[in-house]
Order: C-alpha cells, then structure tokens, then sequence
C-alpha cells in the first residue's frame, strides 16, 4: 500500500513539473514576439531574447526547487507515518503472540486437567470393578453325580451337576476328574488324578447357574472291577474326584477339589470326606 502511495506521489511530482515546464516554455515562445513589436532589431534584440530566456529558466528551477522541497516533506510526513505504523503493527504483533502464547498455554493446562480427569474416572472405573468381583465373586460347586452307565466291557459314564453359586461368571482353565476303582477299596492321601487336565477346558459358568456335563471313561470297565463295586465283600468301591481351576473376570483364580464314592445300596455318589479331595478356596 506504501509503495503504491509513493509512486502516486512521485507520479504527482513528475505532472506538476511537466506542466510547470509547458508553461514556461510557452512564456518563452511569447517573449521575443512582444520584444519584436517594442524593441529594434539587431544585436540589442539577440539579448534580450537571451535575457528573457535565462530569466525564465530561472523561475523554471525555483519554481521547481519549490514544489520538490514540498514534495519531500510530504515524502518526509509519509516515510514518518509508515515507521509509526510499523513500530505499532511491530508492539501489535508482540501483544498477539504474548496472547497465542498464552492460549497456547491455557490449552496445554486444559488438555493435562481433561487427561487428568480422563485417568481419575479410568482408575475410579477399575477400582469399581475390583470392588464388584471382590463382593460378587464366582463359586463353583458339584451338585450331584449319577452314574448313568456301568457295564462289563463299556466306558463308565457319569453324569455331573456344576453350579456356580456366586454372582459373576467364572471361567475354566484347568480340570480334572477321574473314575477309579482301587482294588484294596481306598484312596492314597495324595490324589492320584489322571493325565488328563483339559476337562471343561474354557467353559464359562454364568454367576446362579448351572451346567450339565458328562465324564465319560476312556478305558473300558473290568470284571474284577464291577465285582468290587457290585459284591461289596470283595472291598472295593467306586471313586470319583476331581478338581476345577477357574478365573474371574479380572483375573482371580480360584480352585474347587471334589471326591465321591458310589454306593451300591442306595446307588448314589456319596461325599469322601478326605480334605485332600474336598476343598473349596
């Protein structure tokens, strides 16, 4: 905008001279014709036409000296003005970046408190839901056992009951149950649980419910076996015990160890009370 505003003015400068200039050099084409009519010819005429000539680019030039003189205060006034304004725009400019600056400062503060708080309601979240696992954890029990196949020559097959009696859903990592019948009719101290270890494997139980499941037998049953759990003077008896490793849903694990015999008189699973296969944590 300066730029355009000096040129306008140099263009002004530059229009005042030219028609300074016409009209002195049309005073001059006017001089000799009035000497012509006043004065005699020869060389008296010669210089007075010089004379008016040189009196008139004097006038020319101080003229002109004039106009530029005032064209350079002007110029002066202007080159003041833009060195105000830019010295304004410059304390402008600083004030506006103090206050990006300090936006910038204030949303830094505003995104660290929302972090802040973002973080206070994830931890107050999880704290939440320790306390609700911590005071509705899960339970799991076996309910009852029916020994619905026990033939000479076939799997024995059992049908089971487990129940998870507390409030939130367990879920199984490791179980075990094994069918056993010992010849003397007793059990070692230490269970002598099977290989297998994947039984139920990642089975969720529901919190109040309960669940029907089947053990079968691998290994088909022996003579001498349903002898002793048929004819009771031989001393042997049917074992089935077992355990359930099960996780919460925060990760808690917790184990339940189970053991029934089978007695033939009333044809049920009965409780072996033996804490080293009943336990419950």
């Amino acid at each position: 905008m300066w730029g355009r505003l000096t040129g306008v003015l140099y263009a002004a400068l530059f229009g005042a001279f030219l028609c300074v200039y016409a009209e002195q050099v049309y005073q001059s084409s006017l001089a000799p014709h009035e000497q012509h009519h006043s004065q005699p010819s020869g060389t008296s005429t010669q210089e007075t036409k010089k004379e008016s000539i040189q009196d008139i680019s004097a006038e020319t030039v101080a003229y002109y000296t004039k106009v530029l003189a005032g064209f350079t205060g002007v110029l002066a006034l202007v080159s003041c003005l833009q060195i105000w304004l830019l010295i304004q725009g410059g304390a402008a400019a600083r004030e506006q970046g103090a206050e990006m600056k300090k936006a910038s400062a204030l949303s830094e503060t505003q995104n660290a408190i929302i972090a802040a708080q973002t973080d206070i309601q994830a931890k107050q979240h999880e704290l939440n839901r320790l306390q609700f696992y911590a005071a509705h954890r899960p339970r799991l029990v076996v309910r009852s056992l029916v020994l619905r196949q026990f033939e000479i020559g076939q799997d024995v097959i059992v049908d089971m009951i487990i129940a998870n009696a507390g409030a939130s859903e367990a879920r199984i990592v490791e179980g075990n149950v094994t069918v056993s019948v010992p010849r003397d009719g007793r059990l070692p101290p230490t269970p002598p649980y099977d290989r297998d270890r994947l039984f139920l494997l990642n089975m969720i139980f529901e919190g109040g419910h309960k669940n029907s499941v089947v053990k079968t037998r691998g290994v088909p049953l022996q003579d001498w076996e349903w002898d002793s759990v048929e004819a009771p003077p031989f001393g042997g008896r049917l074992f089935l015990f077992g355990f359930l490793v099960y996780q919460d849903g925060i990760g808690n694990r917790r184990e339940v160890g189970f053991g029934r015999v089978f007695d033939p008189r009333i044809r049920r699973f009965v409780v072996y009370e033996d804490q080293n296969y009943e336990y419950a944590d």
